[in-house]
């Protein structure tokens, strides 16, 4: 893995992995609104071209459009969203994950940590979209230690 630590503009590219004789590109994106629209993975393309690069990886905060989904599985380019980020540094049991740092993956607002009530999940723990029952985004806590 290569950082890129020079000042200024970066190029499109934040790192540089290798394995082998793949070399994969990734942009990292922080955002304060949540969502990355198409044209950061369309530079990313370009830049994936003009590196002779294998594929590329966005990486961002917030959550992505549609189009910048739509742009990257038709391109060899992996997104991963702020709830995937978050749920790859969480450790510990299902009560030690902060649920304020897990976002909705359908609407990107908060999570709130549930507990199933009914059905074959009764009893176990799952994050529920704070904007219930209008959104009804859920991630398996499972899925994120």
């Amino acid at each position: 893995m290569i950082e890129n630590s020079k000042k200024g503009a970066d190029g499109g590219v934040d790192l540089r992995l290798r394995k082998d004789r793949r070399v994969i590109i990734v942009q990292c994106k922080h955002y304060k609104v949540r969502k990355v629209g198409a044209p950061v993975v369309r530079d990313l393309l370009g830049t994936l071209t003009a590196e002779k690069a294998d594929s590329g990886i966005v990486v961002s905060s917030g959550l992505f459009t549609k189009s910048a989904k739509q742009f990257a599985d038709a391109n060899n380019i992996e997104l991963i969203d702020g709830p995937t980020l978050a749920a790859s540094f969480a450790v510990g049991d299902q009560t030690d994950v902060n649920p304020s740092v897990v976002l909705c993956p359908k609407c990107g607002a908060d999570m709130k940590r549930r507990q199933a009530k009914q059905g074959h999940n009764k009893g176990s723990y799952f994050f529920g979209c704070t904007h219930y029952p209008k959104c009804r985004g859920t991630i398996d806590t499972q899925s994120i230690l």
